[in-house]
């Protein structure tokens, strides 16, 4: 079985905390190695200090999501926003290159009214195209997320095969897609046979469990089974544990390592 290693999104296991708490939590719970969905709060001085005094890594983030007061989550495809999706990705691709984060989720965001799919469509890779002439010589990879049309219904990736079109028509190896399995069940089901037909194109997994996004082990996802089928199609990343906790982080672990050994066997 090839080694799968496991990363933590502190922006959902420790929610409700600042970010720089939350670093200081994972540290608490030897997390070494972190995933952060909007870290520019926080100067990116103050986030280097504080990795380096904790011996902190982290993976990955998101670009900005935008004005979260009007529903926005991410500007990639809204061809009304090209200017802030450009800031957020310099932003971004600033905080990745300092603070060494070998990865970057590219936001799509929503539907926009007024706007055909293949307008939004055409918005998207022209935003993508020229995220990575931005990111070329460094060693930064893209990546991009469906996520389910029940929790975000107005989102305008919500398929791995769409996904996986457009990274394609990109022809670069440095874009990619995230796999969330949490948002794969709950969206389309046939989890096992989408992992295995995308296998080429997936850089990351993040794991949580259906209904709840809480732990794995706590609702309907069969992990053993998700673990062996991702193991069995060569992956030998990491595995991004992205849930809300309803246990103490400590008995979520054990969990987790349970499953992870099972699917050893």
């Amino acid at each position: 079985m090839p080694q799968i290693t496991l990363s933590w999104s502190v922006s959902l296991l420790f929610e409700n905390l600042p970010l720089v708490t939350a670093l200081r939590r994972a540290a608490d719970e030897h997390l070494n190695v972190v995933e952060i969905w909007n870290p520019y709060s926080v100067s990116v001085s103050e986030i280097r200090s504080t990795l380096e005094a904790l011996g902190l890594k982290v993976l990955l983030i998101n670009t900005d999501a935008g004005d979260l007061a009007i529903g926005e989550w991410g500007t990639g495809a809204s061809p009304g926003r090209v200017d802030h999706f450009k800031r957020s990705l310099e932003q971004s691709v600033e905080y990745a290159t300092t603070l060494q984060i070998p990865m970057i989720h590219a936001m799509a965001g929503n539907r926009v009214s007024g706007f055909s799919y293949s307008a939004q469509r055409e918005c998207f890779l022209r935003n993508l195209e020229w995220a990575l002439s931005l990111t070329k010589g460094t060693s930064v990879r893209l990546l991009l997320e469906p996520l389910n049309n029940i929790d975000r219904p107005d989102y305008f990736l919500t398929a791995m095969s769409e996904a996986a079109q457009t990274a394609a028509e990109l022809h670069d190896e440095r874009i990619g897609i995230m796999c969330d399995i949490y948002h794969l069940q709950r969206g389309h089901g046939n989890v096992i046979e989408q992992i295995q037909t995308f296998a080429p194109l997936i850089t990351h997994y993040q794991f949580a469990d259906v209904p709840g996004r809480h732990e794995p082990g706590t609702g309907e996802i069969n992990y053993i089974n998700v673990v062996k089928a991702i193991a069995g199609t060569g992956y030998a990343g990491f595995l991004g544990l992205e849930y809300r906790p309803t246990l103490p982080i400590e008995a979520t672990f054990q969990m987790l390592r349970r499953i992870i050994a099972d699917a050893e066997h």
